[in-house]
């Protein structure tokens, strides 16, 4: 069959599109032109990126402080980053020298001063010297938020596997001193912020305060919550979404089939299929204040990653300001967020990144 000069004509004009965007792509302001196997975001100052499948770190310039020859990494976090070597983890400064040697079956990053580590199926924390504050005897647990880590006790012993939350019997808390701040009678718990955190016990689910005390209840309405993120928290009911106040209070009518926590002041929504099915960025007023045309994620550093799709179904990714308007042009295979000033972009199969500075300078 011949084809038709409009079906000719468009499918030159798709060969013309995509040359030109893999073009501008290619002729982007580079902060480190992508060259990579994968690139993360940076943290603590430090970018980690892989070069034949090992991992290294780099600083803002793309110079590397540490040679891409780990195993497996984690990321920067108080100066200090999980690294495995031959099986165990450790951890290493940004030296690149071993400061906590590896030993653990695994280890996540530090926060607020100690790193929650699993020895066989047990978990526990260690401080910056590599000593436990407290032994591994948790069935799981997670790292410190204000001040507190929550651990879980598997009563019963019928865990499937050193992650399996579904089968924690019990969740407390303990403080930095690996003391046992709230005891573990709760079915379901999350991170403290601000002095309270969501839990759930005998049916009732609320938030607590730092004394275990129930400040907020909600029975039985909302049986899924979420943490609190800058004054707000996510609720469901019937199977979807919406917000409340550190009162309780309601703020966001549960409407939404999908969300991100609050923000820099926004959150990212996803209205249900009968509404549309449109991501949206809320205020904290449940004002609608961006409807976006494909996906999103968190503004960071005052821009938000977003797909943008053309009439010849090309995805490129870019990055809009808090008006919705692209102020990175839609040019990318992938985007990541802006952490540090840095976000990783990835163009023809590569990673590299773009520096947030350079954005305002070419508007």
């Amino acid at each position: 069959m011949v084809s038709s000069p409009m079906k000719r004509i468009d499918r030159i004009i798709l060969s013309i599109t995509v040359i030109l965007i893999t073009l501008a792509a290619g002729c982007a302001g580079y902060a480190i032109r992508p060259k990579y196997e994968f690139a993360w975001p940076f943290f603590d100052g430090l970018g980690k990126v892989q070069v034949d499948g090992k991992w290294g770190f780099v600083d803002k310039e793309g110079n590397f402080v540490i040679e891409p020859e780990l195993e497996r990494a984690g990321w920067f976090s108080e100066g200090l980053a999980q690294v495995k070597i031959e099986g165990k983890w450790g951890f290493i400064d940004k030296a690149g020298e071993v400061v906590i040697e590896p030993r653990f079956d695994w280890a996540w990053a530090f926060r607020e001063g100690y790193a929650l580590v699993r020895t066989g199926e047990k978990w526990g924390f260690i401080d910056r010297k590599g000593n436990f504050i407290t032994e591994p005897v948790f069935d799981l647990a997670r790292g410190f938020s204000d001040g507190l880590a929550f651990v879980g006790f598997d009563d019963d012993g019928d865990m499937k596997n050193a992650l399996d939350a579904a089968r924690i019997d019990r969740w407390g808390y303990i403080d930095g001193s690996g003391k046992m701040k709230i005891r573990p009678r709760f079915k379901h718990v999350g991170d403290f912020s601000d002095g309270i955190a969501p839990a759930a016990i005998d049916g009732l689910h609320g938030y607590i305060n730092k004394s275990g005390e129930f400040v907020i209840k909600f029975e039985p309405r909302f049986k899924i919550l979420g943490g609190f993120s800058e004054g707000f928290a996510p609720v469901k009911e019937n199977g979807l979404w919406g917000f409340i106040d550190k009162s309780g209070r309601i703020i966001v009518a549960p409407k939404y089939e999908e969300f991100n926590a609050f923000h820099e002041g926004l959150a990212l929504v996803k209205t249900s299929e009968a509404s549309g099915g449109n991501w949206c960025f809320i205020d904290g007023t449940g004002k609608v204040r961006i409807v976006l045309e494909g996906r999103s994620g968190n503004f960071h550093e005052g821009l938000a990653h977003a797909d943008h799709v053309t009439r010849f179904g090309v995805k490129k990714w870019g990055f809009i300001d808090k008006t919705g308007k692209f102020v990175v042009p839609p040019r990318y295979d992938w985007t990541g967020w802006f952490s540090e000033g840095m976000a990783a972009v990835r163009v023809n199969g590569r990673y590299g990144y773009i520096r947030h500075s350079d954005v305002y300078e070419k508007k």
